[in-house]
């Protein structure tokens, strides 16, 4: 296992299968991982993190995370920099 931040312990999908982030997330509201990062107290360190990882080529923009499909991802992540 991959010892990660310490904000990660806290997150809703702790425990999760890795899959559901991958399922047909393009349905937002309605996908089993959007529901966990509905309620998740660490959103804001996860984009941040995702952004930051997906921008330094370490994983692709796949996926669903941190509330947010890779599309919208980098969009937050182009205005971030932007700013």
């Amino acid at each position: 296992m991959v010892a990660g931040p310490a904000w990660w312990e806290r997150a809703a999908c702790a425990g999760a299968p890795l899959e559901i982030f991958f399922e047909d997330y393009r349905a937002r509201g309605n996908s089993r991982a959007a529901v966990l990062c509905a309620s998740c107290p660490v959103t804001e360190q996860c984009l941040q993190d995702a952004v930051r990882t997906e921008s330094q080529q370490y994983a692709g923009p796949w996926g669903f995370r941190a509330g947010r499909t890779a599309s919208q991802r980098r969009s937050y992540g182009t205005l971030r920099r932007s700013a």
